[in-house]
């Protein structure tokens, strides 16, 4: 025997006759229908008690509202009835309040005219500077003009070395390797710091 089952509940069994089949088919389709739609109340039932949760929520955050504008209309009253009392008194700290902005007047005049001086004193110190890298470009350029001549005084300076080389040569070492005798001139071979120098006398 074969049986049919839904939701692990046996519903019929195939091996019964047309009349059999045919009862038990019907039952199967409303048992299911019944089913579903059990399952489609009981989420319904679940989404109604979900919503009637937030709107409970929401009612108490409205009375919530209620109370604290309830709370800031007092508030409010209370205020008005002290800037009604501090009307009286006003009139006699509005002259207070025309001296204080007199003074906080003289005290921006002040500000403003150090800050005048201070800008005068940057320009000046503007003025300097380029006053100071003219002078500079100057030298500098002095400095270029120079720098041949010192280059020349240089390669003097060097020439003058080497004549005072042979003249020491000439007259101050007197130790000879060889001499060459000529009827018009002499050439000597002389030792100058440790190196031989030519000589002609």
């Amino acid at each position: 025997m074969e049986f049919v089952t839904v939701n692990n509940i046996v519903l019929t069994d195939k091996t019964e006759g047309k009349r059999g089949k045919k009862a038990s088919g019907h039952k199967t389709s409303s048992i299911v229908e019944t089913a579903s739609s059990i399952v489609e109340t009981a989420s319904s039932i679940v989404e109604t008690a979900s919503s009637i949760v937030e709107t409970a929520s929401s009612i108490v955050e409205t009375a919530s509202s209620i109370v604290e504008t309830a709370s800031s209309i007092v508030e409010t009253a209370s205020s008005i009835v002290e800037t009604a009392s501090s009307i009286v008194e006003t009139a006699s700290s509005i002259v207070e309040l025309l001296r204080a902005l007199l003074k906080l007047l003289r005290a921006l005049l002040k500000l403003l005219r150090a800050l005048l001086k201070l800008l005068r004193a940057l320009l000046k110190l503007l003025r300097a500077l380029l006053k100071l890298l003219r002078a500079l470009l100057k030298l500098l350029r002095a400095l270029l003009k120079l720098l041949p001549a010192l280059l020349h005084i240089k390669i003097n300076f060097a020439t003058l070395q080497r004549r005072k080389q042979r003249k020491t040569a000439r007259y101050v070492n007197t130790e000879y390797n060889s001499i060459n005798t000529n009827p018009y001139y002499y050439t000597v071979t002389v030792r100058v710091s440790n190196k031989y120098v030519r000589v002609t006398l």
